[in-house]
Order: structure tokens, then C-alpha cells, then sequence
């Protein structure tokens, strides 16, 4: 059965609606903990800044990124991977995001969006522990927990964000079927 969407690398033109539709997955996933204003009108402007930015300079080396389209050209999806931000990282490489709207969960489009970035290779990825489903899927996809959690209002010295918990999952990478 042919999927409802099309995958593809994006392009400038892209980075307002890649912007927008990791707005929209932000409030889809963390509304029931995230305080509004982490994917209220200010955030989304930033997102579409960000992207620009990126898609603007071109991809670094190893970094990959992909959008999935709807039939009338919609982004309803995307993922991000690439090197890690710091030495101190556990893994040389980073799954930096992957966001599904709701509309198309449960229909194979982030496995599709993961094997086209990720691959069989290794990451390590940050994310808000209270993602339940979330962790569900990384787990079924070879992730594990690798270290403790920490206090993301913390972190980033935001007293709106206190209490709101971050945890670390990893793959080392699937082994070939063949070897």
C-alpha cells in the first residue's frame, strides 16, 4: 500500500513551514507538561528563524534532515540527526528530533523518518522523560536509558521549566543481518 506522504531533504523555502509544524508537534506531545509559551507565537517564530538559519548555510558534515510531506504538500513530519554538540556527549553522534503531527501516529512515517536519518548507526538523544510514548518507541527501536535524569528548569536556570525532567536513551547501532 503506497504511504501518504513523500520524504525528502528540505530546502530554504521549507524552513517557515518546518517551523510551524514543530511548533505544532511541540504542543501536540508536551501540552500536558510544557507551559504554553514553550510553543506559543514567540517559539514558532524562533523555530522558523532557526531553520532558516540552518537550511540557509547548508548541512554540516554527517548531519542529516528530512521532512515528510502530506498529498497537498503539508509538513507533517521530520527528523534531525547529526554530530553531537560536545565532546562530553556519550555518543559522537546525536538524534537531535524527530516529530510526527498526530494526525500520523501509528502509521510507520517516524520509522520511515528515522531509518532515512539515522539508519542502523549509533545516537544518543535528549528528551523529556514524561514522554512516555516516546520512550516506547526509542526503546522498540534499540534505544536504552543510559544515565539519570536531570531538572530541565535547572539546567537551563528557567523556573518555569522547574520539575520538568530530562533523561538520556542511546543505540549503539543495529548489527548487520548479514555479517
Amino acid at each position: 500500500m503506497p504511504r501518504p506522504w513523500t520524504i525528502r531533504t528540505p530546502t530554504v523555502e521549507d524552513a517557515a513551514a518546518l517551523g510551524r509544524m514543530q511548533n505544532q508537534g511541540w504542543k501536540q506531545a508536551y501540552q500536558h507538561f510544557l507551559p504554553a509559551w514553550y510553543y506559543g507565537p514567540e517559539r514558532e517564530a524562533q523555530r522558523i528563524q532557526k531553520w532558516t538559519e540552518l537550511l540557509s548555510q547548508g548541512l554540516a558534515a554527517g548531519e542529516k534532515l528530512r521532512i515528510a510531506e502530506d498529498p497537498a504538500g503539508a509538513v507533517v513530519g521530520f527528523s534531525h540527526y547529526g554530530p553531537a554538540h560536545s565532546e562530553e556527549d556519550p555518543c559522537p553522534m546525536e538524534l537531535h528530533s524527530i516529530y510526527v503531527l498526530a494526525s500520523h501516529h501509528g502509521t510507520g512515517l517516524a520509522d520511515q523518518l528515522l531509518e532515512q536519518t539515522l539508519g542502523s548507526g549509533p545516537a544518543f538523544l535528549e528528551m523529556f522523560k514524561d514522554n512516555t510514548r516516546a520512550q516506547r518507541y526509542y526503546l522498540r527501536h534499540g534505544f536504552r536509558v543510559i544515565d539519570g535524569e536531570w531538572d530541565v528548569g535547572q539546567w537551563r536556570n528557567d523556573d518555569a521549566a522547574r520539575g520538568i525532567k530530562v533523561i538520556r536513551m542511546m543505540r549503539e547501532g543495529k548489527k548487520d543481518a548479514h555479517a
